[in-house]
Parts: structure tokens; sequence; C-alpha cells
């Protein structure tokens, strides 16, 4: 009992190889679909394969030094008449020039098949062409047995010879003295008679008889409702589907809508089988504020809409993470903050890839630790860093913040990058514009004339100190010490770059600036210059106009960048 268990689960085991097995190894995808020459597609049709060794050496065909699996297949083309199968590529197998049979039988009674062999190689391949080159056109012997065909064209026979033609599941008479593809007709469809259309919801009465005796014609018995054309009908329907009462109804009125004090979005959802139009409650507080109906998608579905207010998410990055991927939820905006103690390198995808067409957020790196970075890496697109210029990364150093969105183009990023802070100390000037702050000194222009202890001042031309400014300013103050005490009058002088010194000629005072009382003193007053702007490489002067008992005297502009 046992032994013959064990043969007839062989036998299942070996027959689904031979019809359902697939290649192991190096295959191919082989597809084809049915149709001879007549246009005649072979649905269901029976399909073998075989492979065929090369000629006159018995060795064993091997894929990748393995027994080939399946080298026999039997199986049916669909409906369509199309078939695919995976079977071995011919090219890869050894010894090389082995080929597949393929033998095609039609869905019909035939005394030969369609036999070709093929060499079969590559990932796929389609051989429609080769085996349907190959076809031999169904010729249907009929008998008294009632044999298949696709088509009349196909069956041959005497007068009262009959077939089964499976295109359209008919059984089909010969009515000629001979019907060579012609002269067929269908068997079992009655004669003499007309058809009968019975409406749906219509039903037949049985009592009295439905068919008149005389004319035998069908007849339906008169229902208990009056003919005519209804409006907004209302109808009653008994079990068979006879209309038993059928009579005008109201339709719809018309209705006023007021000036709504609140105002529901409306969402449909589906539930088990019932769907619903339902409602969520709006805010109401504060005034002016605008919310945002919003959907939040959840396994390829829309959750219900809820009312988000306006304003600024974020997520923090924090602890040694080194390594981040920006993300779709990050688009909603988000501030992205790097709080790290280390560098980070960041991920961005791009807008496609993220399903955030317009995706907008922010950058900030927040890290701890002085010189640590946060570099922003794009995929595929690049970044435009605000030099005009498009780049493969942004790094933000420490205390920047980068306004991230997709550019007018959309297949770019642009980054607005912007400082947290900055602090200076004096000495110096900021100066913001569209390309960010511009830091400039403010510098000290000194001209010294006389001794402390020398011989008192004579006014005139030669009581004079000269300088070249190698650098363009604008003269905001000025600053003066004489000594050892007195009074003293000076005037600066200011002539451009080129072969001569500046002279009284030249003087940028309209009465010079002066020290009455006391031995110094600092003044942001420049209204006694008549200009106060300086080139670069301008040649200066200060030259003492006046002076009482001084034998010193310290002159300092100071000029702003």
């Amino acid at each position: 009992m046992k032994k013959k268990l064990f043969y007839l689960i062989g036998l299942i085991f070996i027959s689904c190889l031979y019809t359902q097995g697939q290649c192991v190894g190096n295959c191919t995808t082989v597809t084809a679909t049915l149709q001879d020459s007549s246009i005649q597609t072979w649905s269901n049709a029976i399909v073998q394969t075989i492979i065929v060794p090369p000629f006159g050496n018995p060795a064993p065909l091997l894929n990748n030094g393995v027994p080939i699996a399946v080298p026999h297949s039997t199986f049916n083309a669909d409906s369509s008449g199309a078939f695919t199968i995976s079977l071995d590529d011919n090219s890869l197998l050894t010894p090389s020039g082995s080929q597949w049979k393929f033998i095609l039988c039609p869905n019909a009674t035939v005394t030969n098949c369609s036999i070709i062999t093929l060499g079969i190689s590559g990932a796929s391949v389609d051989i429609s062409t080769q085996l349907n080159n190959a076809l031999i056109v169904p010729v249907v012997n009929t008998v008294p047995t009632i044999f298949r065909g696709y088509n009349d064209t196909e069956a041959l026979g005497g007068q009262g010879a009959v077939y089964w033609r499976v295109s359209d599941n008919t059984l089909r008479g010969c009515e000629l003295v001979i019907c060579p593809g012609s002269g067929w007709i269908a068997i079992g469809g009655g004669g003499g008679g007309g058809s009968m259309n019975i409406s749906p919801g219509v039903a037949i009465g049985m009592s009295p008889n439905p068919i008149n005796e005389t004319t035998g014609v069908v007849y339906h018995l008169d229902a208990a409702v009056t003919p005519g054309s209804y409006t907004c009908t209302n109808l009653t329907v008994d079990q068979q589907g006879h209309v038993t009462s059928a009579a005008s109804g109201t339709c719809g009125g018309t209705s006023t809508i007021n000036n709504a004090l609140q105002f529901s979005p409306a969402y449909y959802s589906a539930v088990g089988s019932s769907n619903f139009i339902s409602g969520i409650n709006p805010p109401t507080s504060p005034d002016g504020v605008p919310y945002i109906e919003t959907w939040t998608s959840s396994g390829g579905l829309a959750t219900i809409p809820t009312i988000v207010p306006p304003g600024l998410k974020h997520r923090d990055v924090t602890g040694t993470t080194a390594t981040d991927t920006i993300l779709s939820t990050d688009c909603t905006p988000k501030r992205v903050a790097y709080l790290t103690s280390v560098s980070v390198v960041v991920t961005l995808p791009t807008a496609t890839t993220l399903q955030v067409p317009n995706c907008v957020f922010i950058a900030v790196n927040g890290t701890s630790v002085s010189g640590t970075t946060v570099t922003v890496t794009p995929t595929t697109w690049t970044i435009n860093t605000g030099s005009g210029s498009f780049n493969s990364t942004l790094v933000l150093q420490q205390g920047q913040i980068a306004i991230i969105s997709v550019d007018s183009s959309g297949v770019n990023w642009n980054a607005d990058v912007k400082e947290q802070s900055v602090s200076v100390s004096g000495g110096v000037t900021l100066t913001r514009s569209s390309n960010g702050i511009t830091i400039k000194p403010i510098r000290a222009i000194s001209f010294t004339i006389g001794d402390p202890g020398g011989t008192t001042f004579t006014a005139g031309n030669t009581v004079t100190d000269y300088i070249t400014v190698p650098f363009a300013c604008t003269i905001s103050a000025y600053d003066l010490i004489l000594q050892p005490s007195g009074t003293i009058t000076v005037k600066f002088w200011d002539i451009a770059s080129g072969t001569a010194a500046p002279t009284s000629a030249n003087s940028i005072n309209t009465s010079g600036v002066s020290i009455s009382t006391g031995t110094s003193v600092h003044s942001t007053v420049v209204s006694d210059f008549i200009s106060t702007s300086i080139a670069a490489y301008d040649r200066l002067a200060m030259n003492v106009t006046a002076s009482a008992t001084a034998s010193f005297v310290n002159g300092v502009l100071t000029c702003k960048e």
C-alpha cells in the first residue's frame, strides 16, 4: 500500500514539474500570442516545450553547472491565445548548440499539430511572429462524432455533418452537398417562431390564460393603476414587480437660507456600507486669525480633517546625532534645529521625492561646540546659497539660520542664510543690505605739530603737518589736544592724490576748529567742514591758523569707512 502511495505521489510531482515547472539558473521569460494566417486566435491551445540537445552530443545539458530543471512542459494558452513561460537560456547552456522545440495544438480536432524549433536567449523575448508563421490553419474533418473548430472556414464535411464551433459555443450543421469551409448553419435554433421580450419587473399573468388561443399573442394582465405620466411619483410595487399603485407626489419646494453666524467645513466619509457627509466644529476665536483645514494621509487614505491654527512647528535634533534626513513632515513648515554637540550631515531629498512641490523649512545650526557645522546635501538637485550660483552643498556655520525652499524652476533649492545675532565692539559700523551685513571700521587720522616744551607757535603755513590717507571715509568727529596751555585754531586741507601737496587753497574748513578753554576737545559737530568725504590716497594736512602760548597740538579726525 505504501509503495503505491509513494508511486502516486511521484507521478503527481513529475506532472507538476512538466506542466508548471519553471527554469532555474540562466532563464529567459518567453511570451507569445498565437494567431494563424487566417487571423484566428488559438485560444486555449495546448503548448508543449521540449529541450533539444545539440546534434551528435549526448552529454547532459547544464545550466550554471546543474542539469536543467524542466526539459519538457505542457500547458495551455489563455482565452486570448497568449502564454508566458520561463525557459533555460540556450546561449548559456553547456554544451552549446541546444534549442527548444514548440509543439502547438489548437483547441480543435486536428490530425497534426504545428512544430517549430527555436533558440531562446536573453532576459525576455516575444516569439509570437516565429510561432505564428509556423501555425497550420486547422482543417477539421467532421464525422458523426462531434469535433471542434474555431470557425466555419476550418470545417469540411458533407450534408448532415456537424461540428462544434468553439468561438461562440454553437453546434453547426452542413446544409449543402459538400461544405468546404462554407454552407454551415446553426443547429437547434428553432424556426418559424418570433421572439418575446419581457421588460424587467413585468410579470405575465397566469389567470386567465396569458396566451390568446386565437392569435397566439402573449399579453399582460392590467394592473390596478391609471395609465399616464406622473410627476414626483409615489409608487407601490409588490414582490413580483407589479406596480400596484401610482400617484403624483409633492416635489421639493424652495427655502431661504439665512445669513450664517457659524460655518462648518464639510467632509465626506464612508463607514462600513453607509456613507456620510459630516462637519467639524470650526474655531470661533480669536478674531482675525486665519485657521487652515488640513488632511493628514495615513495608509493611502485621508484622515478626518482638522482645523490647524497658524504657526511654525519644531523638530529638534540633539545629542551626538551626526546625520539627518529632511522628511515630508518637515515641509509643514517646521523649524529643524540641530542642537547637537557634533557636526551634522543632512540629506535633502527632492521635493518630488518628498511629495511636497512647494516644500519650505528652516534649518538652524544651534550646535554647542565651537567650529561645528551643519552641511545640507541635496540629492539630485542643487542649492542656491545666495551668491547666484547653485552648489552641491550648503554649509551652515555655528549660529546661522537658513530658510530653504523650492526655487522658481521647481527643480532646485533656494537658501536664504541669516545670522542669529551679530555682536560688535566700538570702532566699527554695521551696514545691512539685501545680501547681508557689512562690517566696516572707524578710522582715526592723526596729525601732530610742535613740542610740548618747545617754542610757542607762530601761526602760518609753516606750522603744518601732512599725511596721506590710503582709504576712503567720511569725517564724523574731531579731537584736539594742546600743550602747555592757551588757545588754538586749526584748519584741515585736502587735495586728491597726485603730484601736489595740499595748501591753504585746499582748506575743507570755513573758520576752523579750535580750543578756547582747557587743553582738549572732542566734538561730533562737523558743520564747519565744507566737505567731510575723503577719497582713498587723498593728501591731507592740519594747519595752525591762530594760537596763543601753545607750543604743541595733536588733531585727530574720526573717519568712518
